[in-house]
């Protein structure tokens, strides 16, 4: 993904999080799928249309070895790994749940009732979700950093 549109996504939710934070809230989704479309497409793995958000970010996490299922069981703090995981996982889905409820899209024909903390939520949740995926190590994913 390059700099500009990963700029671009970040303005406009950054813009948007006072007067229009169900447009900062679909931006926050719209950035993790198309970075989770990046990782996917510099891996060589084609993303199904019809994947969810949280199954693009459950491949694109195979990706960078950041899956449940990649963590060895006699790792230490594999518990604690895994448990990590799942709760960005569940961030992710959580942002998705809270977007298509109450973000842009869909063919909105009334005002949502999202206010300012909500997308600040909304904001929070996708920095830490950029936190956990900036543990990816070198190799296929370089350009979505």
């Amino acid at each position: 993904m390059d700099a500009e549109a990963l700029h671009a996504y970040e303005r406009r939710i950054q813009q948007n999080i006072v007067d229009a934070p169900d447009l900062a809230i679909g931006s926050s989704k719209e950035l993790i799928e198309a970075v989770c479309k990046q990782l996917l497409e510099d891996a060589g793995i084609a993303a199904e249309p019809d994947w969810s958000v949280e199954r693009l970010f459950k491949e694109a996490g195979k990706t960078l070895h950041l899956d449940v299922d990649a963590v060895q069981p006699d790792k230490a703090g594999a518990e604690s790994i895994k448990k990590v995981l799942r709760g960005v996982a569940q961030v992710v889905g959580g942002m998705a749940e809270l977007r298509n409820r109450f973000g842009t899209g869909h063919g909105r024909h009334r005002k949502s009732g999202l206010q300012q903390r909500h997308a600040n939520l909304q904001q929070r949740a996708r920095s830490a979700w950029r936190a956990s995926s900036s543990l990816r190590g070198s190799g296929t994913a370089s350009r979505a950093r």
